[in-house]
């Protein structure tokens, strides 16, 4: 239906985004395709496994932050209309996804009193010895009716209304939790970490440092190993970001900066900020994937690999998928990788059993 490539991402969990060139007179029929693609069974451990999905459709906004706007309305049309359907964006749509709007802020509000928020973790490998070094913290939401949702589905509005405060101290508190639970059981050496994403919205607010404080305060976890995770984006956008870094750096906190490489922050104000760790936005590694190695997308990863490693910063790559693109990255001397080519994000237990079978291998080394 459409001529040309089309570049593809992880928009976050289980949403992806295709982007591409097309006459808007094809771009029902470019749904209805993508749905019927989607909706065809795979075998796994000869089985058929049906996965079927929605998808919202849009084009002609003034800019990318519509686009995206203007898709997610639509594929909340689509969802609503049963799922496995396609929807093609129109204004007319607008006042359906403002009322969902707030519905959902009243549900997730109910959702923090009734204790339907969870915490998964999802490994930060190692590369040299492929062991399990830590996790990222991400949040998710067991909703009565709905199942599990993903952050990209609420996450935005909490940060809009406010809520995000209050998620991310749960998160937080958690994550501490998981943390001093795995280092008391597994006295690796480095030890065990974990990555909390912490909101621009968190990072003002004055709570904040206070429940960091006491998080390490109580002496349960190594020093070093409860990382934040602070967007590129925001570190740009927030004047007052060097001075609370560089509190929360004082106390003991680990920093990293997240989606490096997607935001528009200088080198400059990378140069200075008191990060220790970068993780690199996933797309730089889609960059190198197809049937062959993209030379261009190789030298931009090692520019930034290396740039990092000059200013004694650790590197994470996100979105790793396969065994290539582990070698790939073991070339570029990176240390640490993560994404669904190890595990999806994992339960609390799971995590734990992750962990042990990676421990028992480690122990069984001569």
């Amino acid at each position: 239906e459409f001529s040309g490539r089309a570049s593809r991402f992880r928009a976050g969990g289980d949403s992806f985004a295709l982007l591409f060139m097309a006459p808007r007179a094809t771009a029902q029929m470019i749904g209805d395709a993508l749905v019927k693609l989607c909706g065809e069974p795979y075998l796994v451990a000869a089985r058929n496994i049906f996965a079927p999905a929605s998808v919202g459709v849009a084009g002609g906004a003034k800019d990318g932050a519509e686009l995206i706007r203007q898709a997610e309305i639509a594929l909340l049309a689509a969802k609503r209309q049963g799922g496995a359907s396609a929807r093609i964006y129109a204004p007319d749509i607008e006042p359906l996804a403002r009322a969902d709007a707030v519905a959902l802020e009243s549900e997730l509000r109910q959702a923090l009193d009734d204790k339907q928020l969870d915490v998964f973790y999802q490994p930060i490998i190692h590369v040299p010895d492929r062991a399990v070094a830590g996790f990222e913290a991400l949040l998710r939401w067991h909703h009565p009716l709905k199942g599990l949702v993903a952050p990209a589905d609420f996450i935005a509005l909490s940060e809009e209304t406010g809520l995000i405060v209050a998620l991310g101290r749960f998160a937080l508190a958690r994550a501490a939790d998981d943390l001093a639970q795995w280092q008391r059981y597994f006295p690796l050496s480095p030890p065990l970490f974990v990555s909390v994403n912490v909101s621009p919205r968190q990072l003002r607010e004055v709570g904040l440092e206070s429940q960091i404080r006491a998080i390490l305060a109580t002496g349960h976890i190594a020093p070093g190993t409860f990382h934040l995770e602070i967007t590129e984006s925001a570190v740009a956008e927030e004047p007052e970001m060097p001075m609370i870094l560089a509190r929360l750096r004082g106390m003991g906190a680990g920093l990293s900066i997240d989606d490096f490489g997607t935001g528009t922050s200088s080198l400059s104000q990378f140069r200075h900020m008191p990060f220790d760790t970068v993780k690199v936005d996933r797309s730089f590694l889609v960059r190198h994937g197809g049937t062959d190695v993209d030379a261009d997308g190789e030298m931009v990863l090692g520019s930034v690999v290396n740039l990092a490693h000059d200013l004694k910063r650790r590197v994470v790559v996100e979105g790793v998928e396969s065994e290539r693109d582990i070698a790939f990255l073991a070339r570029l001397q990176c240390e640490f990788a993560q994404g669904y080519f190890f595990a999806p994000p994992l339960t609390a237990a799971d995590a734990l059993a992750f962990i042990a079978r990676h421990y028992d291998s480690a122990t069984a080394l001569p």
